[in-house]
């Protein structure tokens, strides 16, 4: 039951309690989804892990400008004679613009939340 990949394709889900008699529900690991526990006609328990909705994933292309913002702080921090403090501070604003990226999915996740 425990360590089933969640459709976030980063986690598994883990038990919400640390109990022997656990029979509880489960959360991922990375995402913290949260999905109840199920029981067979055996009273084994399985975990039903629904199929991500369109809008609960980020594209290709936003998956591809994270990486290139990843690249880019990589290949800033291999540059020769920066101060101690540039590399801090570059990545302050890659930050800033993995957040302007993640906001999509946030908008499209709760609409009625962040609106569009």
């Amino acid at each position: 039951m425990d360590n089933q990949p969640c459709p976030c394709g980063r986690g598994v889900f883990r038990a919400m309690s640390l109990m022997d008699d656990f029979s509880g529900d489960l959360n991922c690991t990375a995402c913290n989804r949260y999905t109840p526990t199920n029981v067979n006609e055996d009273g084994s328990r399985y975990v039903y892990v629904p199929p991500p909705e369109p809008n609960d994933v980020l594209s290709k292309a936003e998956l591809s400008v994270l990486n290139h913002l990843v690249s880019a702080y990589n290949e800033f921090a291999d540059l020769p004679d920066h101060r101690a403090d540039d590399a801090t501070e570059f990545a302050q604003h890659i930050h800033v613009l993995q957040r302007h990226v993640m906001a999509r999915l946030a908008r499209r996740m709760h609409p009625d939340l962040f609106g569009t």
